[in-house]
């Protein structure tokens, strides 16, 4: 006997995404990201970072695997480190292609700086914070 039932009623939790594998909340942005592994410098737009990862934009997104060293500018601040790349988009028209990263090796100071950024509760900069991260 077929039972008529959508995919929906047979997830547990019908409003959770069952591909979203993300261990953090994703806070949005747009903030250009320097990115070096596999034998190239580039430059992509984060669209998203949380405390352990981020989506970069890149119009040739790294292989899956690659150790890449990183820099942005959040503003809290600046954040220099390492990652993995953990999956990549391709591009298809209307959606640019891009990657996931998992930020692997920060230092202390990093870590704070995201934390800051990523923190629950409103984002609320002082004057002087918002002026020191513009330069």
């Amino acid at each position: 006997m077929l039972i008529d039932r959508s995919f929906a009623e047979l997830l547990p939790d019908a409003d959770v995404d069952p591909t979203e594998r993300r261990s953090a909340t994703r806070i949005p942005i747009e903030t250009d990201v320097t990115l070096g592994g596999d034998g190239r410098v580039q430059v992509g737009v984060a669209s998203d970072v949380s405390p352990t990862g981020l989506f970069v934009a890149a119009y040739a997104p790294i292989p899956v695997g690659t150790r890449v060293s990183l820099r942005f500018r959040l503003p809290t601040g600046q954040v220099m480190g390492a990652g993995v790349v953990r999956w990549v988009r391709e591009g298809r028209p209307g959606r640019i292609a891009g990657m996931g990263l998992e930020l692997t090796e920060l230092e202390e100071a990093d870590r704070e700086v995201l934390a800051r950024f990523c923190g629950k509760g409103p984002k609320l900069l002082s004057y002087e914070e918002i002026v020191a991260a513009t330069h």
